[in-house]
């Protein structure tokens, strides 16, 4: 028989759509979270849930409002994961990340040659890329006003102009928008259109920061350590003392911040077990007591026999000698191994003193430690 030609090509014809969903998964515009990553049983997450579940039923604009930090875009993925246009494109934009003069393009596209620099078939923006798909602007109270009247008008007519352009293009996005701000005091204020906050504000979800549900802290400390240990392919714990000291804390980065302080101490701790001592100075700082220890109270765990010790650096830390004041310090964190508060029960002071000296002396980690 004769051999087939090597050379020669196969056309597929494919529709648009299944093109457009296939880009999407390879540029990465999806959603990868759902509802079953939102951790936390507290009422007031609960609550917020409750919301977003029915939100993700409608095809209504979405509100998330909520401190930095508190997983508003979680919520934004499991919304649109939730929805009938699950399928469809997911695309984000920080509103407050992109320099004033490109976020109109970013967001509308714009045509060849419509500017300098320009690509010359012109580039499509977050609306088009969204198309039948979900469109999360983030931090949509930073948009720039003038900006905001043109974002009104695409959300109304769902329609959008490429900049340089005339050819008006559907646009079938859902829109969830996500801010920090009280866009209502905003639009009061005149830094924020009032009318576009009308036409935003139809589902509105608060999502709790963390210290209104401190309840929630086992569960996001287990989950964040599960993680890290996985990562890592360790076994991390902490102790409850560790959780109790976490929920005084008034968490002003919210559950980012929480997450980020467990992977940064699971990166740093030679053993698995995360005690109090081993949490941030910072964060040690904010949630002791100023009340100095008890020395009965402070030694009542363990009989560490060191009186001769807590008599002598007690005495020189009274006595404000600097040289003193710092060898003795250092002397205690060495005897302790570096455990803050064994080394202040030690000296006869706080933790949080003990740290505050630290501090001024400029005694970091690798000051103390055994090995140095």
């Amino acid at each position: 028989s004769e051999p087939v030609a090597s050379d020669g090509f196969v056309m597929i014809l494919r529709s648009i759509e299944r093109v457009q969903k296939l880009v999407n998964r390879m540029t990465g515009a999806r959603a990868r979270l759902t509802f079953a990553n939102v951790v936390g049983e507290s009422p007031a997450l609960q609550e917020a849930l409750r919301l977003a579940r029915l939100a993700a039923k409608s095809n209504s604009t979405v509100l998330l409002q909520g401190e930095t930090g508190t997983g508003k875009e979680i919520f934004a993925q499991s919304i649109h994961n939730g929805s009938g246009r699950a399928d469809g494109p997911f695309v984000a934009i920080n509103c407050a990340a992109i320099p004033r003069e490109l976020i109109n393009t970013e967001l509308f596209g714009y045509e060849g040659g419509s500017f300098t620099g320009a690509d010359r078939q012109g580039r499509a923006g977050k609306f088009e890329q969204a198309h039948s798909g979900t469109l999360f602007l983030d931090e949509i109270g930073d948009m720039p006003l003038d900006l905001q009247t043109t974002l009104l008008r695409a959300i109304e007519t769902r329609t959008i102009v490429r900049i340089g352009g005339h050819r008006v293009i559907p646009a079938d996005v859902r829109i969830i928008v996500a801010t920090h701000k009280d866009l209502r005091e905003e639009a009061r204020r005149g830094t924020f259109r009032s009318d576009l906050f009308y036409r935003l504000n139809v589902l509105t979800i608060h999502i709790p920061a963390l210290r209104e549900r401190v309840d929630d802290m086992p569960l996001l400390v287990q989950h964040f350590l599960q993680r890290q240990s996985r990562l890592l392919g360790r076994s991390f714990t902490i102790t409850a003392e560790a959780i109790a000291a976490m929920q005084r804390y008034n968490w002003p980065g919210n559950v980012r911040e929480l997450e980020n302080m467990l992977e940064r101490v699971s990166y740093l701790m030679p053993k698995d077990t995360i005690t109090l001592d081993d949490l941030p100075m910072e964060f040690q700082q904010t949630i002791e007591s100023s009340e100095p220890r008890k020395p009965d109270e402070a030694r009542s765990n363990q009989d560490w026999q060191q009186d001769t010790l807590v008599t002598e650096k007690s005495r020189a830390l009274k006595e404000h000698s600097t040289d003193a004041e710092v060898q003795a310090i250092l002397q205690a964190l060495h005897a302790s191994n570096g455990q803050l508060t064994r080394a202040a029960a030690l000296l006869g002071i706080s933790r949080t003193t003990l740290w505050r000296k630290m501090m001024k002396y400029s005694l970091n980690e690798g000051t103390y430690s055994p090995d140095a």
